[in-house]
């Protein structure tokens, strides 16, 4: 959609195949037996720890600020370590809540997408969303994202949006009260799905060599 805003006159020329959650990951089985790590019942979870955009450390501050409802619930963060020094110096005072793991399995993905209370972004910039799109789809019914574009068009289910860079607003929507969903919803992000707009893409491709 940006790239349409700035370059209005290439729209004819511009094709979208929606992105879709690995079958193999899907048909995973999830497993809990996490070498040197106790994963609690009670948690949410979030990726992000390699960039600053990930904006994780708003999260963990917000969380900080949890409502008595959430006092027993941690916080999961995965990912690897890159350049986001804020966020791994403030977690050397501030994480007696907070489990971080580094590189997880798919089966161990999966059961934490599966088992937690909510999934949680805050990015300030993506070009997808595929945890948002993992996370709806391997068994979670409850995501809070950023207010962005991209998150927005995505327009996935059971999803509740936050100002990422207002830490009172990620508490206020996040943390404060429980949100009980009790039904699942299909995406439109598939594999059969993207397997049709691709073909589409082909066909339509071949149509402009020979016209």
């Amino acid at each position: 959609m940006d790239i349409i805003k700035i370059f209005p006159e290439i729209t004819d020329k511009i094709f979208v195949v929606h992105n879709f959650v690995s079958k193999f990951l899907i048909s995973k089985e999830s497993s809990i037996f996490f070498k040197n790590k106790i994963i609690p019942e009670k948690y949410f979870l979030t990726i992000g720890k390699y960039i600053p955009t990930k904006n994780t450390l708003n999260i963990v501050k917000a969380f900080e600020n949890r409502s008595k409802i959430f006092k027993d619930y941690k916080l999961i963060i995965i990912g690897r370590k890159g350049w986001y020094d804020s966020l791994e110096n403030y977690l050397i005072n501030h994480g007696d809540n907070i489990i971080s793991l580094d590189y997880v399995k798919d089966n161990h993905l999966k059961y934490l997408y599966q088992n937690s209370y909510a999934y949680i972004s805050a990015s300030i910039y993506e070009g997808f969303g595929i945890t948002l799109l993992e996370a709806i789809v391997l068994g979670n019914t409850l995501v809070f994202c950023s207010d962005i574009p991209v998150f927005k068009e995505l327009n996935l289910p059971n999803t509740r949006y936050f100002d990422p860079l207002n830490i009172h607003d990620i508490s206020k929507k996040v943390f404060s009260k429980k949100i009980e969903i009790k039904h699942k919803t299909k995406t439109r992000f598939d594999f059969d799905n993207a397997l049709k707009q691709f073909s589409k893409l082909i066909k339509t491709t071949m149509n402009y060599e020979i016209n």
